[in-house]
């Protein structure tokens, strides 16, 4: 892996030594801006293009930039231009009611807690389609304490969103589950790092979870 972020130590980098870094950079980041055009234009062909989509910003790696920011970068002692610092927007096309003129609502400034979690899950059943694709298998869906935060709303579409998609979730309240959802799975108790309890669904066998 190449280390784009570090460009000599103690801050005291010299130009021929970045010579071979550059080098470096360029392959390798141009290759990575590609795939990630592939990837999210692949996810937008995924969602509905009435109701979502991403956004990608790409921060463009050239030779003409790197030699722009070459001064700028030494003395940071970092990279400032290049895919890791690439970004994302997950829009939601909204109406104005008095003009009826569609609007990109961006959830990260102007989402509720329960649209940005769930536009998150989007992404990541979109992220399973996609590598499916390139690898033809499905990957195991991994949840971290996801129904927090969510009305019952937002919590059943989450558990509708994963029917039948092998996932590991947790949840720190049983509570925070919906209780059809609790008998289609095998539930796993923790306390104290401690396995304490074991308990299928009574439908567990047949929902394969």
């Amino acid at each position: 892996a190449v280390e784009f972020g570090d460009v000599g130590s103690e801050g005291l980098a010299q130009v021929p030594e970045l010579e071979y870094w550059t080098d470096t950079a360029l392959g390798s980041g141009q290759i990575v801006s590609a795939k990630r055009r592939v990837f999210f234009e692949t996810l937008n062909k995924e969602v509905n293009h009435k109701e979502f989509s991403f956004i990608y910003h790409e921060n463009v790696l050239s030779a003409e930039r790197l030699e722009k920011y070459l001064p700028r970068e030494i003395a940071a002692s970092a990279s400032l231009i290049g895919p890791h610092r690439d970004d994302f927007d997950f829009v939601v096309l909204s109406e104005r009611s008095e003009s009826k003129d569609h609007i990109n609502r961006n959830l990260a400034q102007f989402g509720s807690r329960g649209e940005q979690r769930t536009a998150v899950l989007q992404l990541k059943m979109s992220e399973l389609k996609f590598i499916k694709g390139l690898k033809g298998v499905m990957p195991i869906l991994l949840l971290d304490d996801v129904f927090s935060e969510l009305d019952d709303n937002h919590r059943h579409f989450v558990t509708s969103v994963i029917n039948g998609q092998q996932t590991i979730l947790s949840a720190v309240e049983e509570t925070q589950v919906p209780k059809e959802f609790l008998e289609i799975v095998k539930v796993v108790r923790v306390e104290q790092g401690t396995i304490c309890a074991l308990q299928n669904g009574k439908r567990a066998g047949r929902a394969g979870k």
